[in-house]
């Protein structure tokens, strides 16, 4: 079982937040590059941002249900 919480805990600081970090680092290169498809990567930088934020909240939630319970 502690295997797993290290997992999650590595997701957690690292790993989500790195990819999203790359991911809108990718798309403003490819805005510079691209400017045809400039509103595309600037929806797909807004959806990598988005679910930065909804899974730095799943995280949260899931350590306030383990403090209750």
């Amino acid at each position: 079982m502690y295997i797993i919480y290290e997992i999650i805990s590595i997701l957690r600081v690292w790993i989500i937040p790195l990819g999203v970090t790359l991911r809108c680092i990718y798309c403003l290169i490819q805005i510079i590059y691209n400017e045809d498809e400039k509103k595309v990567n600037i929806k797909r930088m807004f959806n990598a941002i988005l679910f930065l934020i909804v899974s730095e909240v799943v995280f949260v939630v899931q350590d306030l249900i383990e403090y209750y319970y």
